[in-house]
């Protein structure tokens, strides 16, 4: 992408002016500015850093925001009009790929859950959480609550819930006061 945007930047802004309906500039390089009235040329266009810049209302811009402003066109607008003008393409969006979520069937989750159930029972540090919360650990079991090794949030308690589009949801809390996920 960087590549393509020096690509752009390395297009005369004069020549980007004039594309977009600019008149040449006089011979100091100035042109009225299209940002404010004015009869006596102030921005000029162009220069040793190929910029647009009134002097009267301090508009500086380059090529693409020049473009941008002028033009009232969005990005995707932006890049067909250097493609029309200039033959510059945009390059393709890299995509990337989403992590997938495991699905699980209901019978998967519920020998997971068994599993989670199983670690809970066997954790001192969940025991001790949960009787901080003053559960006691059969009630945790009868409600499901299991213990869950995530892989970037650690430990934590695993528990179902009813999720009418879901039959296979649960809330996970990180093993440590406060701390919702």
């Amino acid at each position: 992408m960087d590549e393509v945007f020096g690509e752009i930047n390395k297009i005369p802004i004069v020549d980007i002016w004039r594309a977009l309906g600019g008149d040449d500039p006089n011979r100091d390089g100035k042109v009225l500015c299209k940002f404010h009235a004015e009869a006596t040329p102030s921005a000029q266009v162009g220069g040793n850093r190929n910029i647009y810049k009134c002097y009267a209302c301090g508009k500086t811009l380059g090529a693409w925001n020049l473009v941008k402003e002028l033009s009232g066109l969005d990005n995707k607008g932006i890049w067909d009009w250097f493609d029309k003008h200039f033959r510059i393409k945009r390059p393709p969006l890299e995509k990337k790929d989403k992590p997938k979520q495991k699905v699980m069937t209901l019978d998967e989750a519920k020998d997971d859950l068994f599993l989670w159930q199983a670690a809970l029972e066997s954790n001192d540090e969940a025991i001790a959480l949960l009787k901080s919360y003053g559960i006691r650990l059969e009630t945790a079991q009868a409600a499901g609550l299991g213990l869950f090794p995530h892989p970037s949030l650690g430990l934590g308690l695993v528990y179902p819930i009813p999720d009418g589009d879901n039959p296979v949801a649960f809330k996970f809390r990180t093993l440590g006061r406060g701390r919702n996920n």
